[in-house]
């Protein structure tokens, strides 16, 4: 097929916040991260901002296969699915993606790469799920500490897959004994950090047996509505209102 040529001005569609997870191989060269955990309040354009890296990644990767997940497949349709859908047709690409509306599938036609929907209420279709690339778990403070194991053990590839895991900070306990806080946070208090995550494992060959140090790259991005100039001023005012709010305090911390 004839190379199709596609020009996004970066610094035009994503917001300033989000420019160091770019990687466009010139202005922006984000190094390789297995996790990136983009985090915050509501408004902040987080999701939006990771829909759009993965749309430009599967039109310039040569190998591309997005697995988009959430807690309940059918909820992946209103969210990431639905989102991907609005970012290829408000940039004029529609022709170029072939979409499934049934099966919640989305394929680039030029080189075949493409985003396949699944829930972990449908385990089994992770856990079979052949050679994928990336992942994109959405609201990902919904799901299990052994959801998250699962997903990161099926994630079965002949490369290494970069996972974007979103969510807002919300929990029904106390932050500090949930599980997403005590096995990936709890190392820094700081909002934004990267962490090389190094774990022993064992190596054979030549008949001979050896350790072997493995990098885990993770990284993290807090944002909130302040750091999106497009956010109405409306919701702006809505959740500064909870500042003074003796019932709603908690949400102001959570979302502001």
């Amino acid at each position: 097929m004839a190379e199709t040529n596609i020009n996004i001005d970066y610094t035009t569609v994503f917001l300033p916040c989000y420019h160091h997870l770019l990687n466009d191989g010139d202005k922006y060269k984000s190094a390789f991260y297995d996790i990136e955990f983009l985090y915050g309040g509501r408004d902040s354009g987080k999701s939006r901002c990771v829909a759009m890296i993965l749309v430009i990644l599967c039109m310039i990767l040569p190998y591309f296969k997005c697995l988009l997940i959430r807690k309940v497949l059918n909820t992946v349709r209103g969210s990431q699915f639905s989102l991907i859908k609005s970012i290829i047709n408000s940039w004029g690409l529609a022709s170029l993606f072939s979409i499934n509306e049934s099966r919640m599938e989305i394929i680039f036609k030029p080189n075949g790469n493409g985003f396949y929907s699944r829930g972990l209420d449908k385990v089994d279709n992770i856990k079979s799920f052949d050679n994928p690339s990336h992942c994109w778990i959405e609201e990902g403070n919904q799901i299990e500490k052994d959801d998250f194991v699962i997903i990161l053990t099926s994630l079965r590839a002949e490369q290494r897959v970069q996972t974007f895991f979103s969510f807002n900070p919300e929990c029904e306990m106390t932050y500090t004994d949930f599980w997403l806080y005590q096995e990936w946070f709890s190392h820094t208090s700081d909002y934004n950090w990267t962490w090389t995550k190094t774990m022993s494992v064992e190596k054979f060959h030549d008949g001979i047996t050896s350790e072997e140090q493995i990098d885990f790259q993770i990284r993290a991005t807090h944002t909130t509505y302040k750091d999106n100039p497009y956010c109405q001023p409306q919701r702006k005012a809505l959740y500064e209102s909870y500042k003074g709010s003796k019932n709603n305090a908690y949400w102001y911390q959570t979302y502001t």
